[in-house]
């Protein structure tokens, strides 16, 4: 259980700083802060 719980952690604080550096990267760029975003086995696309 310990293997899964250190698992569950570690997806969390990817999925919180994943949405953070969609954030900051969107204040840098305008074009994406409107756009979509699509989070999917390791890989980002923007629409």
């Amino acid at each position: 259980m310990e293997n899964l719980e250190i698992f569950e952690k570690a997806c969390k604080y990817f999925s919180d700083n994943i949405f953070e550096f969609k954030e900051i990267l969107s204040e840098k760029i305008p074009t994406l802060k409107d756009r979509d975003w699509e989070f999917d086995k390791g890989s980002t696309k923007v629409f």
